[in-house]
């Protein structure tokens, strides 16, 4: 679930261009990952981003650990 979603607009996004968009981080932590996003045009950066992912019991609705096996894969980016 996404739980906060952020964004920096440090520069100029021209439309009609191509936008490049590069995951710069991942921290994973007991029930959550946040994740920094990169997005620019031409080399220069224009939006800073930032996204909290919860990971949650789909039939309780309340935030639940991330599997071992899936943090250590996040863990490995």
């Amino acid at each position: 679930m996404l739980a906060s979603l952020t964004m920096d607009f440090v520069g100029d996004t021209l439309y009609g261009t191509d936008v490049e968009i590069s995951l710069v981080g991942v921290h994973p932590g007991k029930t959550s990952v946040t994740m920094e996003v990169s997005m620019g045009q031409g080399g220069v950066e224009t939006v800073k981003g930032r996204a909290v992912l919860v990971f949650f019991d789909g039939r309780t609705r309340r935030p639940t650990p991330i599997p071992n096996e899936l943090r250590d894969r996040l863990t490995a980016y």
